[in-house]
């Protein structure tokens, strides 16, 4: 999924571990998905136990800790490589370039 391509550049750059990466993207991801297939959303997060996505990234951000943080331009370079990887395409919404960037900011660009 995007997700993943969007990990492979904090992984690769930051050394931060693949499935840490992948939890600090995630909750922004599905935030981004919620505004286009929000029942979906709503039965992921009802079967993990959460009302909102807001609930899943304060547990999230409880159990990672300290964030690791990206610059605006950096969030930019990396949603380019990610979007020219196969993952995006096995997405259940395929975000844009654009989206991309959204995401890493929302998620990581403090």
């Amino acid at each position: 999924t995007a997700v993943h391509s969007m990990g492979y550049s904090l992984t690769y750059f930051h050394n931060v571990d693949h499935g840490r990466a992948n939890g600090l993207l995630l909750p922004a991801f599905m935030s981004y998905i919620n505004k286009h297939k929000p029942e979906l959303i709503s039965t992921i997060l009802s079967i993990m136990g959460f009302d909102t996505v807001q609930q899943f990234r304060d547990t999230l951000n409880d159990l990672l800790g300290v964030r690791e943080s990206i610059s605006r331009e950096q969030a930019e370079k990396y949603a380019e490589i990610a979007s020219r990887s196969k993952n995006v395409s096995n997405s259940i919404v395929v975000p844009s370039t654009d989206d991309l960037i959204g995401i890493l900011y929302e998620a990581l660009v403090l």
